[in-house]
């Protein structure tokens, strides 16, 4: 639970980040260009742009599998849980170590939700040495096929339904 003192602020506000961000901005806009005018639109766009676009769609699949599974939790009532809603919430993605390092760690999703401030290399740690952390949604690779079918969280049934179940429910009379 929130600590009753506890403000949101905006980053944004400090006047040190927005020069920050500023020159960050100006700066990427100067190498971009240098780079157009050396290697050409059509090199940097094969060299950089696409790469950029497959991540991107990785990190994109691995967000919404992350989220939208068989029997994951939801709720957006007054009796929100945080702690339920960061366990049961969001999955474990069981990856080989090459793509955990790729993704840094992305994973162990359910333990990022919990504390967003555990850094990346530690969320294994995290993991191994806190029982209550062992018991997420486990997705695999296997799995991934399986779960682009649910698309939409029916509220009366508790659960994520395919466009098909969905038409299915809304055709029947409803019953009092």
């Amino acid at each position: 639970m929130l600590d009753k003192d506890y403000r949101f602020a905006s980053i944004i506000n400090k006047k040190a980040l927005k020069s920050t961000i500023l020159f960050s901005d100006i700066y990427f806009l100067v190498v971009f260009g240098i780079l157009v005018k050396l290697i050409g639109l059509q090199a940097l766009f094969f060299i950089l742009l696409i790469p950029i676009w497959i991540a991107i769609s990785i990190g994109l699949v691995l967000f919404y599998l992350q989220h939208n599974f068989e029997g994951v939790y939801f709720d957006d009532s007054y009796g929100w849980n945080f702690a339920k809603s960061a366990l049961l919430g969001s999955s474990f993605c069981k990856l080989p170590a090459i793509l955990n390092w790729f993704t840094c760690n992305i994973a162990y999703h359910h333990i990022h939700h919990l504390n967003t401030r555990v850094p990346y290399y530690k969320l294994p740690r995290c993991f191994a040495d806190l029982s209550e952390l062992q018991t997420p949604k486990i997705i695999t690779l296997k799995s991934i096929p399986s779960l682009f079918h649910l698309k939409l969280y029916d509220y009366k049934q508790g659960k994520f339904v395919t466009f098909r179940q969905a038409r299915k429910h809304m055709s029947q009379p409803e019953q009092r």
